[in-house]
């Protein structure tokens, strides 16, 4: 078997958030805006290689008066003047009675150096499982899929809440260590204003990014798996499966069949029929200090596995070529990124 290890350039943000309430912002400061009024305190931060300008601690969320929207876009600072946006998060909450899942808008835009200017995507993401207001998440958007989105040095990312659409707040966050970029908002497609004159606590909007500043165009190279809805997560979501298969006339991507906390097995040609089984152990204890994994296969086509650590973003794929009867996978070493 060829072992082909890659670490891929997007980031990925995982997140559990502990749940206790925070202090608040007074309902209405911003016209047409309204407060939630108990919030998540903390979003674990295990990204270190994104654009993050939030400390982590989610201090209130603000969404539209139905039926109104509001935009919220937050200043980003790539490492170099042309780079290519891979994926980014957006911390969202909800009140206990609103929908779990919906759709937000969200926008890139030149920085005009006094708040976003030109548009340079638009696009609509489908979100699921957005938590309660004593709970939260990041939702995160890959943007592997899409034709390359080039960002200048300064750039602006938006989220657009419309209570026609959905009933989600958006994250604020107080005290950033890295905050402080600017943040402006608008009001159903009216002109933007600079938040901190209405809100002058507020540090970020809790967007975060992930930028490929190397020139290159963003996406799967040879060798790799994105099987985008169709991967799988381990371990209590920390570990992302993609696996894909090839004959020599037609390829697709492994479905689930059957999953457990730690494994899993997949299907390529008949959801009766498993071809493959993946499993991910914990063995974060002396002397082994690793994630494990490991594969099996009932199949001799190509198969091309890429496992993801979501919270220390690192990457490796792992394939099987086309004709040759698969050889287990029993990698114990790769993933030194306990805890």
């Amino acid at each position: 078997m060829r072992i082909t290890p890659k670490i891929l350039l997007l980031v990925l943000f995982a997140l559990l958030l502990t749940t206790v309430a925070s202090p608040l912002l007074a309902a209405g400061d911003v016209p047409g805006e309204e407060s939630l009024r108990e919030v998540p305190d903390h979003v674990s931060d295990a990204v270190t290689t994104a654009l993050v300008y939030d400390d982590g601690e989610a201090d209130n969320g603000v969404r539209a008066t139905a039926p109104n929207k509001f935009e919220y876009a937050q200043q980003f600072v790539a490492p170099s003047a042309s780079s290519t946006l891979v994926a980014m998060s957006l911390c969202l909450q909800r009140q206990p009675a609103d929908p779990a899942n919906g759709t937000v808008g969200v926008r890139v835009y030149q920085d005009s150096g006094s708040g976003p200017g030109a548009l340079i995507r638009s696009f609509i993401v489908n979100v699921f499982g957005v938590t309660t207001s004593l709970s939260g998440a990041f939702i995160l958007v890959d943007l592997t899929g899409l034709n390359p989105i080039v960002v200048p040095k300064n750039f602006y990312i938006s989220v657009i809440l419309d209570r026609q659409v959905n009933d989600f707040y958006q994250c604020l966050d107080y005290d950033g260590v890295a905050g402080n970029r600017p943040v402006y908002a608008k009001a159903n497609n009216g002109a933007w204003f600079n938040y901190r004159n209405s809100q002058p606590s507020v540090k970020a909007f809790m967007i975060r990014a992930a930028v490929d500043s190397q020139g290159s165009t963003p996406g799967p190279g040879p060798g790799t798996c994105n099987a985008g809805s169709d991967a799988i997560f381990l371990l209590s979501g920390r570990f992302r499966v993609d696996a894909c298969w090839r004959t020599s006339t037609n390829s697709g991507h492994a479905k689930l069949a059957t999953v457990s906390g730690t494994g899993a097995t997949m299907w390529f040609f008949n959801p009766n029929n498993p071809e493959l089984f993946v499993k991910v152990r914990d063995a974060c204890v002396n002397p082994f200090n690793r994630y494990w994994f490991f594969a099996a296969g009932l199949t001799n086509v190509e198969v091309t596995i890429t496992v993801t650590d979501t919270q220390k973003a690192v990457s490796k794929t792992y394939m099987n070529p086309l004709n040759n009867a698969f050889d287990s996978v029993q990698d114990t070493d790769t993933f030194a990124t306990c805890p």
